[in-house]
């Protein structure tokens, strides 16, 4: 069994799989509602893909968010 498929049965498997559902839901609103944008800089200290998804773990990060007009 995949990894994805034993957190995918879990509960927290399933809120994350609701959420990521209700988010791709609002997805067409975002563009005229959202009124920043987000810009994540940093080392990156490992990268993977496993089970069609990608991680990235960075050290010394910086989070910009910049309003929009």
């Amino acid at each position: 069994m995949a990894t994805f498929e034993l957190y995918g049965r879990s509960t927290i498997g399933m809120c994350l799989t609701e959420t990521l559902d209700e988010m791709v839901r609002l997805a067409p609103s975002y563009s005229t509602q959202v009124k920043s944008k987000v810009t994540i800089k940093g080392h990156l200290h490992t990268h993977r893909f496993c089970d069609n998804v990608w991680t990235f773990i960075l050290q010394c990060s910086r989070v910009k968010t910049v309003k929009r007009m």
